[in-house]
């Protein structure tokens, strides 16, 4: 036995190694072959493939070889390629890399990569050029829910749907452990199952005992999808873990979607849900409460405040159960939903007994007394039905019940989702003392615990006594009760808990680089939370008028302001930086370009580390450490290399340098009380940035470069409009200032190490 215990640890010990060396060999499988994508789109590589083809094809070619040179020569363009790489020596390369990764022919391959290449690939484009093509405007979602998207619909696939219906790219984790997979329920919306060693359920682990397994699983589920705004609603304590780890690393804010009593479950992992739900709690960004007894639970651990918002009903589904019903039929009491412990069994044997005329249609999969309720001569027990199902039942119910058990926690923190289904087909309704039914006691449901009350009060509504509101008016308020509604809430709160930030641009001519600028952030920020501050320093070639006319500027996110004669880089900023009420401001040039995640990335930082004062991207051109080699030359490119080299560096910072370019810096709002704004006697400007990084440092507050964010730089675009002699001028005068300002000599600003005469000459792209 010893032995055999020896042989498995060790083979436990083996199969770690590979794996390690698996997960190296595909990453080093997937640099090499994006590093060849992006030599494929460089221009000198592009020119190599035209006298390839020209030679071989045009030149020495049979005439069949001719006219499909001619055919690609006339349509070749940046979308279209005939899939000929026969004159293009790269591909020798790129096209064996690219099979052995869509074939999962390599060991290591993950099964979330194998599920997607074998079942979507038909659906979705993968490969990360689609991503890049079409505009990332609405934050993604993670949503770790309590159930498997595939049981019975409810509030958290109503809210997922939502979230896809509105053009979020919604990843909805199921509940159960048994698989890896991801497949495709409609546009936008992606069911993800992920796979425990040891679990069957998020019931059962919270994943402690594995976690770099989990954190690699959604690494790569990022990775795949170029995700880099998102919001994660955690609905299950035992995701925590994940929600933390996305919120530490990526910037993700955890919003908790608080439905029920975790501690009223009969679950053998009770106390460490328990713990898990006071933590979730704990350190949530924002908490959403379905009922009032939970918004109390929850405001004893939350930093935030709690938000009621309640279940609702999809109305138009449920009102097609209103029809007519004919009269020849017997009476029918209906209910559909679990008959778990808290249903009350006692209420339906008292029904049964004493109304032998009556049917009572329970639907429903039953967990428990289903031999009492089997025996009870009036009760059909119909099932589990589905979704769709239900209108077709609950059009033949004449009193709908809600027979739940008050006497636990469970039952008291709900607010029923059938209440409001029920209403949306206008019918009457008895239920127990339920606690969030109460407001509505009287008006739309009667609510009774004793029995022989509850007896007579569906009697009154059998025989149309009840004092109830009228059909018409229970279809009035579920209208008004509607998921359309509550998703509108649960978004307005999201926007509330996501951090406030103002970009700020000072535009001064340079019309092409004003519209390249713009158009990037509201193409690819999909940050929840900001608005855009433009300060025109009285532009003269255009840009006042497109400010003033083009459509893309009427986003009400889009503030402009207008000067009347051009003030300079610091007053001309503190225009806006003095008014705005943003938790983070952020100064960027207009001869810029941002990427996918450049914003959540940069505040992520400031929010992780309170004693962090400013953060700064990563770029291709600047005089400082924020200076990284770079290798495109064309925005696709771009797109492409800022996507990997964030996605490597994730987390990572260049701390404390010397000094923060302003070209693009986040500002932590509240050290301006301290710091106050940029100082306005560097007049055009020059200088501003090493006064305010001296400032900044001088109220104790650190600089840090993020290396997950990139933004690209047409540096001293600006200052390049200057003439030669008045820029110098202006820089030995703005130097004295600083130097009188703050009595040290200027240092310099020097480059990373990396940075060499090779390196500084890429990153070029033509601003028209």
């Amino acid at each position: 036995m010893e032995n055999k215990n020896i042989e498995i640890s060790r083979l436990k010990n083996r199969i770690r190694v590979l794996e390690s060396e698996n997960k190296e060999l595909r990453k080093s499988i997937l640099d090499a072959l994006t590093n060849t994508k992006l030599m494929l789109n460089a221009r000198s590589f592009k020119l190599i493939h035209l006298l390839g083809r020209l030679k071989n094809q045009f030149i020495t070619g049979s005439k069949d070889e001719k006219k499909k040179f001619l055919h690609w020569l006339c349509k070749r363009s940046d979308t279209y390629t005939d899939g000929d790489h026969r004159f293009q020596p790269l591909y020798s390369i790129y096209d064996p890399l690219n099979n052995i990764i869509n074939q999962g022919l390599y060991i290591g391959k993950s099964a979330i990569s194998r599920t997607i290449d074998n079942s979507l690939s038909s659906k979705v484009n993968f490969h990360p050029d689609n991503f890049f093509s079409v505009p990332y405007k609405n934050f993604d979602v993670f949503f770790f829910s309590i159930i498997d998207y595939r049981f019975r619909f409810q509030r958290p696939q109503q809210f997922a749907k939502r979230f896809a219906t509105h053009g979020h790219r919604t990843f909805y984790f199921n509940a159960n452990l048994s698989e890896e997979q991801i497949s495709l329920v409609e546009e936008n919306l992606f069911e993800i199952s992920l796979q425990h060693s040891e679990a069957s359920s998020i019931y059962e682990s919270d994943w402690s005992d594995n976690l770099d397994s989990l954190f690699e699983k959604l690494d790569e589920v990022i990775n795949l999808f170029k995700i880099r705004d998102c919001i994660v609603i955690i609905e299950y304590p035992n995701w925590i873990q994940a929600a933390l780890y996305l919120r530490e690393k990526y910037g993700f804010k955890i919003v908790t979607d608080y439905l029920d009593d975790f501690t009223g479950f009969l679950n053998p992992e009770e106390k460490l849900i328990e713990s898990n739900c006071e933590k979730m709690l704990s350190v949530s960004d924002g908490i959403v409460c379905s009922s009032i007894f939970l918004s109390n639970i929850a405001s004893k651990y939350a930093k935030c405040n709690p938000v009621i918002i309640r279940n609702g009903t999809e109305f138009n589904h449920f009102n097609t159960a209103i029809k007519k019903k004919t009269e020849s039929r017997k009476k029918i009491l209906g209910y559909y939903g679990a008959i778990a412990h808290w249903f009350d069994v006692e209420k339906i044997e008292y029904l049964s007994k004493n109304l032998k005329d009556v049917e009572i249609h329970l639907i429903g999969a039953v967990t428990e007394n289903q031999k009492i309720l089997e025996k009870l001569q009036n009760v059909t027990l119909l099932g589990e039905k589905s979704y769709g199902e239900l209108p077709k039942y609950l059009v033949n119910f004449d009193v709908c019940l809600i027979p739940f058990r008050t006497d636990i926690d469970l039952i008291k923190a709900t607010n029923p989702v059938k209440f409001y289904e029920y209403l949306s087909a206008g019918k009457k309704i008895v239920a127990t003392q339920i606690p969030e039914l109460e407001i509505y006691q009287d008006k739309f449901v009667y609510l009774a615990n004793d029995n022989a009350k509850f007896l007579d009060y569906v009697k009154l509504c059998l025989e149309g006594q009840d004092e109830l509101q009228s059909s018409a008016e229970s279809i009035e308020f579920a209208k008004h009760q509607d998921w359309d509604q509550r998703f509108e809430e649960l978004c307005k709160y999201i926007k509330d808990v996501v951090p406030s930030v103002e970009v700020i641009i000072l535009t001064y001519n340079g019309l092409d680089v004003n519209k390249l600028c713009l158009e990037s952030i509201l193409n690819k920020t999909a940050y929840p939370n900001f608005k855009i501050t433009i300060v025109d320093n009285n532009s003269t070639d255009g840009t006042k008028e497109w400010l003033e006319n083009s459509k893309i500027l009427r986003d009400k996110r889009i503030k402009i302001v207008f000067n009347d004669q051009n003030l300079g880089f610091a007053a001309g900023n503190n225009i806006a930086f003095r008014k705005s009420k943003a938790d983070y401001i952020i100064l960027l040039n207009n001869d810029t370009i941002v990427t996918r995640g450049w914003m959540t990335n940069l505040v992520k930082h400031l929010e992780n580390d309170p004693g962090l004062g400013m953060c700064g991207p990563v770029t291709n051109a600047i005089g400082n450490e924020a200076r990284i080699p770079v290798n495109y030359s064309s925005q696709e490119e771009l797109d492409l290399f800022a996507d990997k080299y964030t996605f490597k560096n994730m987390g990572n910072q260049w701390k404390d340098p010397r000094v923060l370019a302003l070209f693009c810096t986040a500002i932590r709002k509240d050290i301006t009380a301290q710091c106050g704004f940029l100082d306005e006697q560097y007049t055009v400007g020059m200088f501003e940035d090493d006064d305010y990084a001296e400032s900044v440092r001088k109220y104790g507050y650190r600089l840090t470069i993020a290396e997950d964010s990139f933004v690209h730089h047409f540096e001293n675009f600006s200052f390049n409009q200057l003439d030669k002699k008045l820029k110098n001028d202006l820089s030995l005068k703005n130097k004295s200032l600083y130097e009188e300002k703050w009595k040290k000599l200027w240092l310099p600003h020097i480059y990373r190490p990396e940075i060499t005469p090779e390196t500084l000459s890429g990153g070029r792209i033509n601003e028209t």
